[in-house]
């Protein structure tokens, strides 16, 4: 089990949905416009030759009964992590995508039309033209490449329980924290040695109600942020940043819950 305490597998149709939809919403990570129209393409390429060329049920259905049955069962296994990181939402797409595309290559009269061919570079080739500069781009957000070594993103973090604990924050100071604008997903409540959630930068991106649904439905004392992600907060969260107070420190901003003001003795 990765990243939970324990395994959360479909158990219905909403669950279901739900995967779905979380692997939607990385589509455009990974894939243009003319890929996801080349998609069905190669798959409606592939049900008409199945049904015209009535291949041998050895050769094609029974693999295909076989090779579905298992990522049927490694989604429904796998379950609602499916949803949520992206490296998932590649290990089932792409072997779907790969293995019907093999499937319409492996007649032997479909294996001389070279468009299938074409099709099939293009698909995994373009891909990987995409998703290269893509990871190229997330890492220049988190990591400073300086002399062939990577600087450390954890300084900001260091002695945070301390600075946290010498605020005159009253019964809050011990509050539930939301990080935002990092990677990792536990290292930073480590450094600051309270309980909460962390958000990171795509997270932080979204247009949908993502942190502000966690924010009414676990209400935080605090939300923390590196001071070098101030205006992006700025654009991606205009009304958090205008209505919670500002406390700042040398490496990280404080932000202190509006509802939870009056609660602090200065």
């Amino acid at each position: 089990v990765v990243f939970m305490s324990k395994p959360n597998p479909v158990l219905n149709f909403k669950d279901a949905l739900s995967i779905i939809k979380g692997m939607w919403f990385l589509r455009m990570e990974y894939l243009t416009i003319p890929h996801l129209l080349l998609i069905p393409v190669v798959l409606i390429g592939s049900i008409v030759y199945t049904l015209t060329k009535k291949p041998k049920l050895t050769d094609l259905w029974l693999l295909f009964a076989l090779i579905a049955c298992g990522l049927s069962c490694y989604f429904i296994g796998l379950g609602m992590q499916l949803a949520n990181h992206d490296y998932y939402f590649l290990s089932s797409f792409y072997p779907a995508v790969i293995f019907f595309t093999s499937v319409a290559l492996s007649g032997s009269r479909l294996l001389q039309l070279k468009w299938f061919y074409i099709a099939f570079i293009l698909l995994n080739g373009g891909t990987a033209y995409i998703s290269i500069p893509k990871a190229r781009e997330r890492s220049s957000e988190v990591y400073h490449i300086r002399k062939k070594t990577i600087e450390s993103p954890l300084r900001w973090m260091y002695d945070g329980d301390i600075k946290l604990d010498s605020a005159n924050f009253g019964t809050q100071s011990k509050g539930l924290i939301f990080v935002l604008y990092e990677s990792a997903p536990n290292t930073s409540l480590i450094y600051f040695n309270r309980k909460g959630v962390v958000f990171n930068q795509e997270e932080m991106a979204r247009k949908h109600p993502h942190l502000e649904y966690w924010i009414n439905r676990l209400n935080p004392s605090f939300l923390i942020l590196q001071n070098i992600w101030e205006e992006q907060l700025k654009k991606d969260k205009p009304e958090i940043y205008n209505t919670w107070t500002i406390r700042r420190f040398d490496t990280f901003i404080l932000m202190l819950n509006p509802d939870k003001l009056k609660a602090i003795s200065y």
